[in-house]
């Protein structure tokens, strides 16, 4: 998330606007996922006995916070390939397949497929283009077309 973050920078310049977004956003999914199985954590390290809607409750924290997951992977796809799309800086068919990822993620009753399986393709696809192109490689800020 540095690396893609300081390329996203890069390419938009001081303003920075998507990029914050994107890197917020992709901060937000580490959180929630690190966050997912703490309901079922809490339950399973307290003292006494839970009762059956106390342990409900706590059931359904790992679903809000994975639903959390998907939408800000979401807003992390949509504003990296937007970005792509302007500035040019990864190959522009990655634009397209974030945004269809992205609507995948959006669809909240199979969004945990494009999570669980789209997500983390996405991101080693995104983890090899970043580490083929040259470091020393400039990338210009230009304003958007």
């Amino acid at each position: 998330l540095g690396a893609l973050r300081a390329r996203l920078f890069a390419a938009e310049g001081p303003a920075g606007f998507l990029t914050a977004i994107a890197f917020a956003a992709g901060v937000a999914v580490g959180i929630f996922l690190l966050a997912t199985p703490g309901g079922e954590m809490s339950a399973t390290i307290v003292e006494e006995d839970l009762d059956p809607s106390s342990a409900l409750a706590l059931n359904n924290v790992a679903d809000i916070f994975f639903i959390g997951a998907e939408l800000s992977a979401a807003l992390l796809l949509a504003a990296v390939g937007l970005l792509i799309l302007l500035y040019g800086l990864m190959p522009r068919w990655l634009a397209w397949v974030s945004f269809a990822l992205a609507l995948v993620l959006l669809i909240l009753p199979i969004g945990w497929a494009g999570l669980l399986f789209g997500f983390p393709l996405w991101t080693l696809l995104v983890s090899v283009l970043l580490w083929m192109r040259q470091a020393d490689e400039p990338v210009a800020a230009r304003p958007p077309a």
